[in-house]
Order: structure tokens, then C-alpha cells, then sequence
């Protein structure tokens, strides 16, 4: 079963908080990547308002501004490394640790459990699951933080320019919203889906594998495998769907 966000964040913030140093330091790198990413077209606007579109260019002054974008391109392409480099050390760290103590929760369950849930759907739920947290961390709230200071900064910016034109852009705001909201909900609906199916798939096989010879000795070979198929097609037409609507 899939995780909501609510759901995520209860389980990742007791381990966020053996990282707090590491949580701040890429929050301020998200900051600085963002500024110096929205620094660049201002500097482009600089030069070429005040320095091209003019009468008599100054290529001194041009050249000057060209070496500041550079700086700035190389500054930002830095931070942006050295920001990826801490969250995907951080998220593997905190993983690591919820491995840990997954594995130490399911030793201590009941037998009947386990006579409920076959190994390979209880295999297949922890590796998602976990690989689940790992992509919200290091994927999803990473890009989603970086978005939101963007927008918040390009408002700014937007404002700052011209407060008319800003304001006609926000016209359009509530029916992005409502586009976003939709397609969301249905991302949510099959991404539940796929993984349900990869849990059904998994176990199967991981059953199949263990009882092989007993599938060999009633040469029940040909039935698996279409049923094995019949499970792979499920599976892809899910992921398919999901991809689709993610690029959307």
C-alpha cells in the first residue's frame, strides 16, 4: 500500500532529527541555488538593456558582465553539486537507519503473520516501501522545496518589473491549480496500483522459485508462465500509465 504524504513525513521525522545540521545545510543551499539561478536572467536583462539595445555599446562593460555570468554560472552548477552530494549522503543515511529498524520490527512479529503474508509480498513491501522514503526525501521534497522558493522568488522578481503584467499572470494560477490537483489524484491512484501489482508479481515468483519442483513434478510449467505473463503485462500497462501521467 502506498504511502500518503502525511503518512511519510510521521515516519521520516524522528529520523530527521539525527540530522539536523545536514537538513539545515541543504535548506541553505536550496536558497542559494534558487537566487543564483534567477540571477542569471537578471543579469542578462542588465546587459542587454542598458549595454546592447543601445547606440554606442560598451563592450568593456559587456565583457565585465559576461565574466559575472560566468561566475554565477559556475557558482550555481557548485552549489548544485555540492547540494545533491549532502541530500542523496543524507537520505541514504536515514534509509540505512529505517532498514535497520524495519528489520528489527519484523523479527518480533507473530508467526501468523507470517502464514498470512507470503515472503515474497513482505520482501517486495519492505524494499518498496523503504525505496518509497528514499525518493520522497532525496526526489520529491528536494524539487518541490527548490519549486517553491523559485516561485516564490520569480513573484518577486514579477512584481518588482511590473506589478499589471503580474497581475494578468495570476489569472491563470487557479486553473493550473485545478489541473495540477487532478492529474495528482489520479498519479496517486495508479502509483497505489503499480506497486499493489509489483507486490503480486514479486510474491509470485518468489513462490514459484521456492516450490519449483513442485511445479515441475505436476508439469505445471506452461500454466505458471501465462500466469506469470498475465501479471507482467498488469504490472507494465500500470507503469506505462504512470509514467504518462507524470510527464503530464
Amino acid at each position: 500500500m502506498a504511502l500518503s504524504i502525511k503518512d511519510t513525513l510521521k515516519v521520516l521525522l524522528p529520523y530527521w532529527k539525527n540530522h539536523r545540521k545536514q537538513l539545515v545545510g541543504i535548506f541553505v543551499l536550496v536558497i542559494l541555488v534558487v537566487a543564483a539561478d534567477l540571477l542569471q536572467p537578471l543579469v542578462m536583462k542588465e546587459a542587454i538593456d542598458n549595454y546592447i539595445s543601445v547606440p554606442n555599446p560598451d563592450y568593456n562593460t559587456l565583457l565585465l558582465i559576461s565574466a559575472l555570468y560566468l561566475v554565477i554560472v559556475i557558482i550555481t552548477f557548485g552549489l548544485t553539486y555540492y547540494q545533491s552530494i549532502l541530500l542523496q549522503l543524507t537520505g541514504q543515511k536515514i534509509i540505512k537507519h529505517i532498514r535497520i529498524d524495519l528489520f528489527s520490527h519484523i523479527q518480533s512479529l507473530s508467526l501468523k503473520y507470517f502464514d498470512k503474508n507470503t515472503s515474497g509480498r513482505i520482501i517486495t513491501n519492505v524494499v518498496s516501501d523503504t525505496e518509497a522514503l528514499n525518493s520522497f526525501f532525496t526526489d520529491f521534497l528536494a524539487n518541490n522545496l527548490r519549486n517553491l522558493f523559485t516561485l516564490i522568488m520569480i513573484i518577486v522578481f514579477m512584481f518588482n518589473l511590473n506589478v499589471k503584467i503580474a497581475l494578468y499572470c495570476f489569472l491563470v494560477v487557479p486553473i493550473i491549480v485545478l489541473i495540477s490537483a487532478y492529474f495528482q489524484k489520479r498519479l496517486r491512484k495508479v502509483n497505489q496500483e503499480m506497486r499493489s501489482r509489483l507486490s503480486t508479481l514479486i510474491s509470485f515468483l518468489a513462490e514459484n522459485l521456492a516450490g519449483m519442483s513442485i511445479v515441475q513434478i505436476f508439469n505445471q510449467e506452461q500454466k505458471q508462465y501465462n500466469e506469470f505473463e498475465n501479471r507482467n503485462s498488469a504490472y507494465l500497462k500500470s507503469a506505462i500509465t504512470e509514467n504518462r501521467l507524470t510527464l503530464a
